[in-house]
């Protein structure tokens, strides 16, 4: 889950180096193509992923783009579908690492491969 995490941040980062390596790393997390393109596509697709998934990863959006704006109500929602406490603070470091790496590479146009 961690790579999707990644993907889902870069691209509402517009981190291309980051998307580019988050689904590859996804791939060899396990997860298929369709998959990997949902990731790329989050804002049009996230209604095909399953709903304890979305539930983490709009809420990892969420951190990446206005951390300031999370609520508990989000934070309860991921309880609800079935997060933990430890796993709803490793679903929010890894989205705000994640966000600060590819910021960073945004910042000095680091290419992909």
């Amino acid at each position: 889950m961690k790579e999707s995490i990644g993907a889902v941040c870069a691209d509402a980062t517009k981190c291309v180096y980051c998307v580019s390596w988050h689904t590859t790393a996804a791939r060899k997390e396990g997860y298929d193509q369709k998959w990997t393109e949902i990731l790329r596509q989050f804002n049009e697709r996230k209604n095909e992923i399953p709903e304890k998934e979305r539930a983490a990863l709009e809420y990892a959006r969420q951190v990446a783009t206005e951390a300031y704006k999370v609520t508990d109500s989000q934070v309860e929602n991921l309880r609800k579908v079935g997060w933990s406490d430890p796993e709803i603070m490793e679903i929010t470091w890894t989205a705000a690492y994640l966000t600060c790496y590819a910021k960073f590479n945004t910042a000095l146009d680091i290419e992909y491969w």
